[in-house]
This record gives C-alpha cells, structure tokens and sequence, in this order.
C-alpha cells in the first residue's frame, strides 16, 4: 500500500501543468539572445572583448602563466558590473523571461576533482542596472551545458545544479556513489538567486525509489553481514571509519532524496529500520546523522 501511494503521489505532481518540469528551450516566455562559447576565445590571444549581448561586454584575460587563473571584467554603460578571478571561463548564456534578464557565466576552476561553477547576473528592466546576483558553490568535474540546466516550474525559472558536499563522506573519492547528488536548484529573480527545492518534490521521491531498488540489488548480492555500517579506516576517530560495503552508501543515497523531498520522518525512520536489518549492530547510526544533519545544515536544501 505504501510503494501504491507513492507512485500515486509522483503521478499526480507530474500530471498537474504548473508543476511539469519544462526545459528552458521550451519555455513560451523564455528567449535565449547570446550563447557564447569562452573557452576558446584567447587562442593565441591575451585579451578578447566579447559583446555578450543586451549592453553587457566581457573582457576576458588570459592568466599569467597556464591554463588555470583567466579574469574576466564585465562591464555596462562604461561602469564594472564585476570582475571574477578564476580558473577557466567556458560559456556565457543570455535569456529573457517575462522583464528580466540574465546572463550565466560558466566556470571549471581546475584540480584533480573540482570544481563547476556558476556566475549570475541580471537586469529587472530595461532601465534598471545590471548587476552581480550570486554564484554557486561548485561541484564536482566541469560545468554543465548551461541550457540544459534551465528549468521552468510553477512560472519561476529555475538553473539546475549538483550538490557535492558529500563527495568523501566516509569513502574516497574513487569509491564514493554520493559525488554530486542531490540535485539543487536555484531559483533565479533579478534581485538574486536562492536555493528552492520544494517544487521538486516529486523527482526526489522518484530518486529515492530507484534508490530503493538499489538497495534490493545489492542485498541479493551480499554473502556475508557486516558488523556494522562503518569499519575501521585509513584514518583516526569516527571521522576516519569508511562504510563496510556499498550496500551502507546507498541507504545514505536514500536518505538524502527523502530529506530533500521533505520527508524527514521516513528519511530517519527507513535509515534505522534498515541499518538494522541488513548489518549485526546499530552501531555508527547516531554519529551518522548527526553528521548529514551538520552537513545539510552548512548549505541550504
């Protein structure tokens, strides 16, 4: 009865328009004036001025050295909107929605395992000012396509991101399945950009149950069970403990769609009820969600 309800609730939020995920290529409202590829502009080159279109041109400067520590002024009616020190500039996408306009910067900022980011800029009117809304925190590997990050829900527009911050969470890089997951979405206005997730609800219980089939899979293949959800690491104190097996990473995977879905009580409850059953202790669990709620806390959801 619970797996019918639940199917029946991620029906009903997609059925229902206002809700409807839409790209931005589709949205009625929503027309993209510049799409400009950066990361070849400087071949051979120091400098490039680049009209990114609607009054606003990026000056863009190679680094002193390397591939690594481009600068990039942008600038409108002869006065700096910003200027950003970073790694290495890919794209500039322009849109118009509704009155307002934005530009996105996209940004690799370079290292082993970092780091895509994004700039925002925008316009409220055609006589107000552009300027500097916010960027993202970064997530693992390069930027994204930045058109397709763009999603329309419930008459706002929304830029589609990756949260990182459990990359590493008791597991190496290498072996982690928690590296740039969830999904965040920002939802972008002309005074700025903020985190917003509610009117995604439906995809996150739509994660958590392929979660949950996972965790099947992954059961049937176990020979043996485990102490506990952690063992013994590399490193000194909780801090240092990694999961005994796959099968511990993917009840947390779970629990992150089911906290982002709002669904707090079941998110916990599941966790426990699960740890439970599949390893010889409960042993780590409350370390273990003292930890995600720290990390969760850090950032928005």
């Amino acid at each position: 009865m619970a797996v019918f309800l639940r199917f029946l609730l991620i029906a009903i939020f997609l059925a229902i328009p206002s809700l409807g995920q839409t790209s931005g290529l589709a949205l009625a409202k929503l027309h993209v004036f510049s799409e400009i590829d950066l990361s070849s502009r400087l071949e051979g080159k120091k400098e490039a001025v680049i009209d990114a279109g609607e009054g606003l041109v990026l000056r863009l400067t190679a680094p002193p050295q390397g591939l690594f520590g481009e600068t990039l002024l942008l600038q409108a009616d002869g006065r700096q909107v910003a200027e950003i020190r970073g790694g290495k500039f890919e794209e500039c996408l322009g849109v118009k929605t509704n009155s307002a306009t934005y530009w996105i910067v996209s940004e690799y900022s370079g290292g082993a395992h970092c780091c895509g980011v994004y700039h925002f800029f925008g316009q409220g009117g055609p006589q107000k000012p552009i300027r500097s809304l916010s960027k993202t925190e970064g997530h693992n590997g390069g930027p994204l396509p930045l058109r397709k990050c763009l999603v329309e829900r419930q008459g706002a527009l929304f830029f589609t991101d990756l949260d990182n911050r459990f990359d590493y969470f008791h597991e190496s890089h290498a072996g982690s399945m928690l590296v740039n997951l969830p999904e965040r979405h920002y939802q972008l206005s002309p005074t700025g950009i903020k985190v917003n997730n509610l009117p995604f609800k439906a995809e996150y219980l739509q994660q958590a149950d392929t979660t949950q089939k996972e965790i099947q899979q992954e059961v049937k293949k176990r020979r043996a069970r485990p102490q506990a959800i952690l063992k013994k690491g590399f490193g000194a104190g909780f801090a240092g403990q990694n999961f005994s097996d796959p099968l511990g990473q993917l009840l947390v995977k779970r629990t992150l769609y089911l906290l982002y879905a709002r669904e707090d009580q079941q998110a916990w409850q599941t966790f426990s009820r699960d740890v439970a059953r599949y390893y010889q202790t409960s042993q780590g669990v409350p370390e273990l969600k003292a930890e995600i709620h720290k990390k969760l806390q850090g950032l928005p959801y």
